[in-house]
């Protein structure tokens, strides 16, 4: 299998190639266990939808986790 790359932004104009999409959050967190994963997402999820609902994308390493986080 071939590997995937992925670019996000546009690639006219910019110096290192790419540019970012300015109302675009990106936010990391690195934790110890599955408890404060998921206990804080789902704290981040209520805080940045309170106002409005938004689209967000998570990353998750296994279909094992997607399946917990659906």
């Amino acid at each position: 299998m071939a590997p995937v790359q992925i670019k996000i932004g546009n690639e006219e104009g910019n110096r290192s190639g790419l540019t970012m999409n300015s109302d675009i959050t990106q936010t990391i967190k690195v934790l110890d266990n599955d408890y404060e994963k998921y206990e804080n997402l789902f704290n981040l999820l209520v805080d940045q939808t309170k106002d409005a609902p938004k689209k967000v994308i998570i990353f998750c390493k296994t279909k094992k986790g997607v399946d917990r986080l659906e």
